[in-house]
């Protein structure tokens, strides 16, 4: 499962009290909860 994948399959919880920011290029991310 890439990044993006993991990024999708993320509970709403979760992604709603995480800081998750996509890059334009990489797709890389950065998260924190």
């Amino acid at each position: 499962m890439d990044d993006t994948e993991y990024l999708k399959n993320l509970p709403k919880k979760r992604m709603a009290s995480g800081v998750i920011i996509l890059n334009e290029s990489g797709g890389i991310f950065n998260y924190r909860f």
